[in-house]
């Protein structure tokens, strides 16, 4: 018709228009053509599928140059597996395979409905586990309805009635942990976590599970509604325990701490929310039992519960904002009152410092007077004692001076009564001041002396006796 040799001049003018990149790229999937009379190029690292008049097909390898007369060519897409993958091969008669990489393979669309690459499943230590349900066959004899029998393409009449025998299968369930590489096989299925706290859908279980910032909901004893958030660390000890027990873990302990915590908060106002709950999760085993509980029936183990905090309505929140600033108030009153407490003390010691160093300064000035006086009464006593001994030495000498005179005037005397004078008219006249003639001349006038001085008051005792 008109238009199949419209739609033919298309392709031919586009097959002009890849021909000159032909060279350069690998033809996929996308590469579909109708050709009356051609040829095409198939390269090394390409692979087309050809269909004829008859309606055969014929897979090519490249390198190979096909000739074609009325036929329909159609390249294939490539899939590559590397060694820590595998292709999931679905074939057209229902089945399907795995081949572990590496590997490479093209989508046949005769035989192949999808070919697509997986990754194997790493566990890379004991913290990591799956759960595998694997199939086990059981014959049970029962027949396919022969339309259907008649149905199945590309199988003889053995392989017809060998699929008339339909197989039951049993379901076996098995925990893989690591560290390992797991490829499952066509009769497995690996169990998909679906937990409304993650993301995404995951297929390995963490054993060890940290819930961040789980909301739980309370009414304080006012009913005032409150949220206290707190993250959760749980340890999976049964993994089958936990597949059966629930299929939302994070709902399960977010349920266990309402449990726990609702009760509590009906007794709490809002100035001790936040002490109560940390002191509660000091103690997790003991203050959540039923939380504890659950997650036992569920093959966990509670590790620890933190606090982040508590948020609150306007109401409460304007109250706990009045309760702080009146605390924060009453901590800066306290505080302004000990350091005037502090202020006055210091005061208090300086002044009594001050006080005892005037004490003892006038304890120095007392003794210093004190010494100074013990010095000058010393020094009066050294100097009467060096009077006395002055004045005695003065005395002595006066002593030994009147002893000279004295005895100077014995000598006198007694060459005067060696001499025959009378010495008791001479002592008179010594006595009067005057000698012979009326003047004291010579001898007269130094026993004169003797006698005004008080000299010869010793001599007369010395003579009076007659001697």
């Amino acid at each position: 018709s008109r238009t199949d040799d419209l739609l033919s001049i298309q392709q031919h003018s586009a097959a002009k228009t890849q021909s000159s990149s032909m060279g350069l790229d690998f033809r996929s999937g996308s590469y579909r053509r109708y050709v009356r009379l051609g040829k095409r190029t198939v390269k090394d690292g390409e692979c087309a599928c050809v269909w004829y008049m008859d309606g055969t097909c014929k897979q090519i390898i490249g390198p190979a140059l096909v000739r074609l007369f009325y036929a329909n060519i159609r390249f294939l897409d490539r899939f590559a597996a590397t060694s820590t993958q595998y292709l999931k091969i679905s074939f057209v008669d229902g089945h399907c395979e795995h081949v572990a990489g590496p590997i490479s393979m093209y989508l046949n669309p005769v035989i192949h409905t999808s070919i697509t690459i997986e990754d194997f499943h790493q566990l890379k230590s004991s913290n990591e586990s799956i759960v595998v349900y694997s199939r086990v066959h059981e014959a049970a004899p029962t027949r396919m309805p022969a339309a259907s029998a008649k149905t199945m393409i590309g199988h003889t009449e053995r392989d017809v009635d060998e699929a008339t025998d339909s197989l039951s299968s049993a379901l076996v369930r098995r925990v893989i942990s690591g560290p390992h590489s797991f490829m499952p096989s066509t009769y497995d299925e690996v169990h998909v976590f679906r937990w409304h706290a993650a993301k995404e859908e995951f297929r390995i279980l963490q054993k060890r599970q940290e819930f961040r910032g789980i909301a739980v909901p309370i009414k304080t004893k006012n009913n005032e509604e409150a949220t206290i958030r707190l993250d959760v660390n749980i340890r999976i000890e049964d993994v089958e325990m936990l597949v059966d027990a629930t299929a939302n873990l994070p709902l399960t302990v977010s349920k266990g701490l309402a449990a726990d915590l609702v009760p509590v908060g009906s007794s709490l106002s809002y100035t001790n929310i936040r002490s109560t709950v940390s002191g509660l999760v000091a103690s997790p085993s003991s203050s959540f039992p039923i939380l504890g509980t659950k997650l036992a029936a569920a093959g966990c183990a509670l590790e620890s519960l933190i606090f982040l905090g508590f948020e609150a309505s306007e109401d409460l929140l304007a109250k706990y904002r009045a309760a702080e600033a009146a605390a924060l108030k009453k901590a800066r009153d306290d505080d302004e009152e000990r350091r005037g407490r502090e202020v006055a003390q210091a005061r208090q010691r300086a002044e009594l410092e001050k006080v005892k160093q005037d004490e003892q300064i006038s304890d120095m000035k007392v003794a210093a007077a004190r010494k100074r006086v013990e010095k000058e009464h010393e020094l009066t006593e050294l100097k009467s004692d060096f009077k006395a001994r002055i004045e005695r030495k003065e005395e002595l000498a006066r002593r030994d001076l009147e002893g000279g005179r004295v005895a100077g005037a014995v000598n006198l005397l007694r060459e005067l009564k060696e001499l025959d004078v009378d010495i008791t008219s001479f002592l008179s006249a010594a006595a009067a001041g005057k000698g012979e003639g009326g003047e004291e001349k010579g001898l007269a006038a130094e026993l004169g002396g003797f006698v005004r001085e008080g000299v010869l008051s010793k001599v007369e005792f010395v003579t009076g006796g007659g001697k």
